[in-house]
């Protein structure tokens, strides 16, 4: 009986850390945070794992900023709350309005 515990604690450990594991080789990075404040003018990379988020403050409703845009966007999309995603490589001009305020962020998206 003490083998077969044995053996079935094993194959769980096993089994349980393949399951965990990421076997189809895309590394999940962090996304780059960079606030409202430092965002126009700024240069920003970003990767296809890696997107842009950008946080609008406590006092703010993140879902409200729906309006932005890039340039090419086979390079970057926007995506409301705010953030950006990289759909392919090169670098792009990327707009981001507060809808509060109406003033207009402008920066630049390097997409590696």
């Amino acid at each position: 009986m003490k083998r077969f515990g044995a053996l079935l604690l094993t194959t769980l450990t096993l089994t349980l850390t393949t399951a965990c594991t990421n076997n189809g080789g895309v590394d999940l990075e962090a996304p780059v945070y960079v606030t409202v404040d430092s965002l126009d003018g700024a240069k920003v990379t970003i990767t296809k794992h890696q997107p842009l988020v950008v946080p609008v403050g406590e006092n703010l409703d993140p879902d409200a900023w729906t309006e932005g845009s890039v340039e090419d966007e086979t390079i970057a999309t926007f995506e409301s709350g705010p953030s950006f995603r990289a759909v392919g490589v090169g670098t792009t001009s990327a707009q981001l309005t507060n809808p509060d305020t109406g003033e207009v962020y402008t920066f630049t998206l390097v997409a590696k």
